[in-house]
């Protein structure tokens, strides 16, 4: 049987770009529980504060992304993740 009042669980891949972080902000004041992926070592300061779940990983990593669906179980998932900015084309092949 599953809790009323559970906290839906949204996994944003992109979450420290500017678009990622705004609407973990936006989801966050509304009440769900925010877990987001990023290429980067760390998040920042003010997704701390939102109790954000993050995790470091390269979506090329298949197996590490799957690993990381499979232990938030998400309700659903948003993807804002891009490579612009100083990154340019570093990641393309």
């Amino acid at each position: 049987m599953e809790e009323k009042n559970k906290k839906q669980k949204i996994l944003i891949i992109g979450i420290n770009g500017q678009d990622g972080s705004f609407l973990a902000e936006a989801l966050s004041l509304q009440g769900y529980q925010i877990y987001g992926i990023g290429r980067s070592g760390k998040i920042s300061k003010y997704l701390r504060t939102l109790n954000v779940t993050y995790y470091q990983c390269n979506l090329t990593e298949l197996d590490v992304v799957e690993k990381i669906f499979l232990r938030v179980m998400p309700d659903m998932i948003i993807h804002t993740a891009a490579v612009n900015g100083a990154a340019g084309t570093i990641y393309e092949s």
